[in-house]
């Protein structure tokens, strides 16, 4: 597989008509000279070969920065689940290349191990808002917790692409109903 015109790495055959192609790093593939600074996204067209010389272009691939969470509202929800949960982030949660949010982006949140879809409002490109799931205490068992402590401090990252997630991952806190 290649990446743009330079970003060559090795293909995984998945099944039939299914390639796997892990993306290179995007300084491989393009120079990020100035949308590094502006932080804009970038896509590039995956092509495919089967003699590293003749190469079919089959998809394009967008690159994004890696958004930063700032700020979770509310911070503490009940363990029932059902909280909105805005997720503002210091830089923007959108796709900005026009007409490809729908196509590359897989709005994403989870707290500890469980994922729930977020979702993005056009007017809002910095924030991202969620619906926290019901935490149980088969959840809290599998956290380490041991079901009565009342406050479950859990850590919260977000995700465009329903794969790789923020690395610094904020406190959100379940609480007991009284």
């Amino acid at each position: 597989c290649r990446f743009g015109r330079h970003g060559r790495v090795e293909a995984t055959y998945e099944g039939v008509q299914t390639l796997r192609c892990d993306s290179p790093p995007i300084s491989t593939t393009y120079s990020l000279d100035v949308d590094e600074a502006n932080g804009l996204s970038r896509t590039v067209v995956v092509s495919i070969t089967i003699n590293d010389q003749d190469y079919v272009p089959v998809a394009g691939f967008q690159y994004f920065m890696e958004p930063i969470i700032s700020t979770i509202l509310p911070p503490t929800g009940p363990i029932k689940g059902g909280s909105s949960v805005v997720v503002t982030g210091s830089s923007s949660f959108a796709m900005p290349e026009a007409g490809q949010e729908a196509h590359y982006a897989t709005y994403v949140c989870q707290i500890a191990d469980l994922r729930f879809p977020a979702v993005r409002t056009p007017e809002r490109d910095h924030e991202l808002v969620c619906i926290t799931p019901e935490y149980n205490l088969t959840d809290a068992a599998r956290h380490g917790f041991s079901g009565g402590e009342g406050l479950y401090d859990l850590p919260f990252t977000v995700s465009l692409n329903g794969q790789q997630f923020t690395p610094r991952a904020p406190i959100i806190t379940y609480a007991a109903e009284e």
